[in-house]
Formats: structure tokens, C-alpha cells, sequence
């Protein structure tokens, strides 16, 4: 019953997901949740489980994945009420983007908004490119215009 039950609990923890924006520049935190098994659940995340057909494809913001935090917990904390808790402590304190429940953000996206981003994204691939493109030059423009200010406050003060 107790190696039963231990190993049940084995790799219990939370997580929490770092991913781009939908077609914008940037990243943002995307998802966060808790698991009694963290390498299964990141696997069901990002479309690589072949334990449940419904994992396949991954969630619809899987493509935007940068990268992966995970606190894994030893087996006496992989009670319920202690991963909930930390679990609604960690989406309170991040507030993800794709998380609908216990999720005090006033711009999160609900599942259906989800897919239709996913489609999106998948018609235009290409969309990430342009906006990290667009970011630079961006960037190159401000950095210009910051340049140019400051010539000209330094060549004011000395000519006036």
C-alpha cells in the first residue's frame, strides 16, 4: 500500500511556462500549473506524450514555448491541498496568460481564443520573423533619435 501510494507521488512539483507573444515582440509568462508527475505533464504540454491521445498536438500555445520552470517537490509534498496551494500562490504571483482559472488578468485568453491564435500562427508562419525583424530596426530607430537629441542638447549648451 505505501509503495503503492509513494509511488503515485513520485515526481510531484509545479511549473511554469515562459512563452512569446502572439505576434508581437517579447515574451510573457504563458502557463502555469502543478502535477504529480512533472516530465509526463511537461510532455502532454508540448505535444510529445503517446500515453493519451488527447495530448496529441500539444495545447494550443505549445508553439510559443521558450522555456520551461519546474520545482519538483519530494514525495511527502505531493499532497493536493499542499500543490494547489502553491499552484494558485504561483498563478497569483504571475499571473500567466493562458491560464483561465484563478487568474486575476484582465487580458487572458480563453480557449477558444487560443485555437484561433494557433491557426493564425500556423497560416503565417512567417508573422515571428517579421516582428523580431521589425523590433530591430525599431530599436535602431530609437537608439538614432536618442543620439541625435542629445548631440543637439550638447551642441546647444556649448553654443549658447
Amino acid at each position: 500500500m505505501f509503495a503503492t501510494w509513494k509511488r503515485r507521488y513520485r515526481h510531484p512539483g509545479i511549473y511554469l511556462y515562459r512563452t512569446r507573444r502572439h505576434m508581437k515582440p517579447g515574451t510573457e509568462w504563458g502557463y502555469a500549473g502543478k502535477s504529480r508527475n512533472l516530465e509526463l505533464r511537461g510532455d502532454c504540454h508540448e505535444g510529445r506524450c503517446t500515453r493519451h491521445p488527447g495530448c496529441a498536438g500539444g495545447k494550443p500555445w505549445s508553439d510559443l514555448v521558450v522555456k520551461r520552470h519546474a520545482l519538483e517537490l519530494p514525495w511527502w509534498l505531493g499532497f493536493d491541498w499542499i500543490t494547489l496551494s502553491l499552484e494558485t500562490a504561483l498563478i497569483l504571483a504571475t499571473r500567466p496568460r493562458y491560464n483561465i482559472q484563478k487568474n486575476a488578468r484582465w487580458n487572458k485568453a480563453p480557449i477558444g481564443l487560443q485555437l484561433a491564435q494557433r491557426r493564425a500562427r500556423e497560416t503565417s508562419p512567417s508573422t515571428q520573423d517579421i516582428w523580431q525583424s521589425y523590433s530591430l530596426a525599431y530599436a535602431l530607430i530609437k537608439w538614432a533619435g536618442a543620439v541625435t537629441i542629445l548631440i543637439g542638447g550638447v551642441g546647444w549648451w556649448f553654443t549658447r
